[in-house]
């Protein structure tokens, strides 16, 4: 019996010492008593010229892999004076795939496109990607204010 009483109490500090690891890492990126409560407005997705910057034809919830696309900010909807910053990942938050910021909302000016940008020049890798406009307390993301998806698919 004390072989497998042991095993099963390594099995429970190995649990403890796991939930003790994510309770670390959930207060390190959600630090307590950093709600504003504020919220930004993603206003779409639209297909992206990179030669002159700016969004074009009409928003989509989908593109093609050949597509360039960007992420349309209401950023004067923020305070000005307001750390923000907005980043492009794929597949939930594994991988970064662009973005602008930190930088003080105000500062983003007439700008609000914030185009994705692929990892290769041979198009953007299939997938759903996540738009995520968050507020920074130093360069630290410390709270979500907009979350968005948009899918690219294969195919010409």
């Amino acid at each position: 019996m004390r072989p497998v009483f042991r095993f099963i109490v390594a099995l429970g500090a190995a649990g403890l010492v796991i939930l003790g690891v994510g309770l670390l890492q959930f207060i390190n990126f959600e630090p307590p008593g950093q709600h504003t409560g504020l919220q930004a407005r993603i206003l779409g997705f639209w297909d992206y010229d990179q030669k002159t910057g700016a969004i074009t034809g009409d928003p989509k919830d989908h593109f093609k892999t050949t597509e360039r696309l960007a992420a349309e900010v209401d950023w004067a909807a923020l305070p000005p004076d307001l750390l923000v910053g907005g980043h492009w990942f794929l597949g939930g938050f594994a991988l970064d795939a662009g973005g602008v910021g930190p930088a003080r909302a105000g500062d983003f000016g007439p700008k609000p496109a914030v185009p994705l940008q692929p990892p290769s020049d041979r198009g953007t890798p299939p997938g759903r990607y996540t738009f995520v406009v968050e507020r920074y307390s130093g360069l630290k993301p410390v709270e979500v204010l907009a979350r968005a998806s948009v899918l690219v698919i294969g195919g010409r």
